[in-house]
């Protein structure tokens, strides 16, 4: 089933006081966590952002590196123009439009969405309401509401491309004023909309109180991981850190470039990921690993991360050496590591330490490297 997906986050965000879209939780914006989540739950034909003109250089620069298919649209004046500004660039029979301050929606909502267009032209998911709700006169209760009537409707909502596409020109050249793509599609074109369940986590950020619900949703996500390399000198080998090759007479000693900088951010990121170790990856029994640069199963490792929903956070290195001193080279391997991560330079620590001449490390005989990782899992398979 060919479909495309437009993810709306164009609004002005009056009620939150303030850009939500790019609001920083650990260092990455709420629309990361969007796209984070709603893009692994299918294999979507075309991933359209609808974004307001300020917010388009920010996201090429934070969001497309993590989703290099993203394609961003500048929104409207309004809701519906800057829809139909994404939907026009749809191109499969089907279309999902979810809003962008939904970070949380779960892979089986998507999917239920999406198996229930095979049979009806327009879908939501929707919620049951959990509290009491009543009529207000000033100060007073007026009368109740029965919640068994209703429910509260959520995104991803989709429908059949030329339907929806057809109803919002309808809507943008009337002037027609809304809060979501079903209600056009029912008042204009008296289709009914089919709902699937929605799921509580699938929450719309609108105030900024909301986002202490984000944080402590995403702490719960947050995963630790520790790597360690040690390695020898040898002479003639090149010297490489980090994937930065220092100008010196001697290396490291190893299977592949010896970069013990790299093999230990390696290890540290598949153990707070929980993908196994840098040896059942890259075992030094393989001779097609035999002098390969280690940034390029750094590379690799990131993919996986990334396919699995991991992301790193920050990464704190600690490497133990008299010889060489890494102070003039700290920037450059920082740089090429947040690079291959995909990751802000700020957020990688790098530090060098002596071991007081004490042991090989002591005799200059070699060195060590210890990492730190945080790492957070985004993905939400299925609650």
């Amino acid at each position: 089933m060919k479909i495309d997906i437009v993810v709306v986050a164009a609004g002005k965000g009056t009620r939150f006081a303030g850009d939500k879209i790019f609001y920083e939780v650990f260092g990455r914006p709420l629309i990361f966590y969007t796209l984070a989540n709603i893009l692994r739950a299918h294999r979507f034909r075309k991933k359209i952002l609808v974004l307001n003109e300020s917010g388009i250089e920010r996201a090429e620069k934070e969001l497309v590196p993590h989703f290099p298919d993203l394609e961003i649209v500048k929104g409207g004046v309004e809701r519906t123009h800057s829809v139909l500004n994404g939907v026009k660039r749809a191109e499969s029979d089907f279309v999902l439009i979810h809003d962008g301050a939904r970070p949380f929606v779960p892979q089986k909502v998507v999917k239920n969405v999406i198996k229930a267009l095979v049979g009806w032209p327009a879908v939501t998911p929707a919620e049951p309401v959990r509290d009491t709700l009543k009529n207000f006169e000033g100060d007073f209760v007026f009368k109740s509401v029965p919640r068994s009537e209703l429910k509260s409707i959520q995104t991803p909502q989709g429908f059949e491309r030329e339907l929806i596409l057809e109803t919002l020109e309808i809507a943008a050249e009337e002037g027609v004023v809304y809060t979501d793509e079903t209600t056009l599609v029912e008042e204009l074109k008296g289709i009914k909309t089919k709902f699937v369940e929605g799921s509580p986590l699938n929450f719309k950020v609108t105030f900024r109180e909301d986002m202490e619900l984000v944080e402590r949703i995403l702490m719960k996500n947050l995963r630790v991981g520790f790597g360690f390399d040690i390695h020898r000198f040898e002479e003639g080998r090149k010297m490489v850190l980090g994937g930065v090759e220092l100008p010196l007479p001697y290396g490291l000693k190893g299977h592949s470039d010896g970069d013990a900088v790299t093999h230990a951010v390696i290890d540290a990121l598949l153990g707070a990921s929980g993908l196994g170790d840098i040896g059942e990856w890259f075992p030094d029994t393989d001779e097609k690993y035999k002098d390969i640069k280690s940034t390029v199963l750094l590379e690799k490792v990131a993919e996986e991360m990334t396919s699995k929903g991991f992301y790193p956070v920050n990464l704190d290195i600690v490497v133990v050496t008299e010889k060489p001193k890494i102070v003039q080279f700290k920037e450059e391997i920082v740089k090429n590591l947040g690079r291959i991560l995909r990751m802000p330079s700020s957020k990688i620590s790098l530090k060098g330490k002596t071991a007081e001449k004490m042991g090989f490390i002591g005799r200059e005989e070699g060195l060590a490297v210890m990492a730190t990782a945080l790492v957070m899992e985004v993905a939400n398979e299925t609650s």
